[in-house]
């Protein structure tokens, strides 16, 4: 198996706000890149439901970048559909099993702004 990776001057009209921004070749499971991607607000992280989700776009998205090939995508990360951010998603050739993504561990930090003058209970 090899890696599969996006090409960055591939489709870009497929991606609804999507951004790449990392690629790391994972040792095991072998042909599995993680990839940190940028998700807009209103996007979904999973699903196959509908093909405006981070996933299928992802999936898709490799899928036209590599012809011929059938790719597995899993979001190891997830936002709420209300939060932009950066996600991490496995991406290769087969299904990634349950013991390879029990050991990612992934950190996430948020920003937080709020308008106005905050209650004496939450100054508690």
């Amino acid at each position: 198996e090899h890696v599969i990776l996006p090409d960055p001057n591939g489709p870009q009209d497929e991606m609804m706000g999507v951004k790449f921004v990392k690629f790391i070749s994972l040792q095991k499971p072998q042909g599995t890149t993680l990839m940190i991607a940028y998700k807009p607000i209103g996007m979904r992280c999973v699903g196959s439901f509908c093909s405006n989700t981070l996933e299928m776009i992802t999936k898709n998205y490799t899928a036209l970048c590599r012809p011929g090939e059938t790719p597995s995508c899993h979001p190891v990360s997830k936002l709420d559909t209300g939060c932009e951010g950066l996600c991490a998603l496995l991406m290769g050739t087969s299904k990634c099993d349950n013991g390879s993504l029990a050991s990612m561990k992934i950190n996430y930090y948020f920003s937080v702004l709020v308008h106005g003058e905050p209650t004496e209970q939450l100054k508690q």
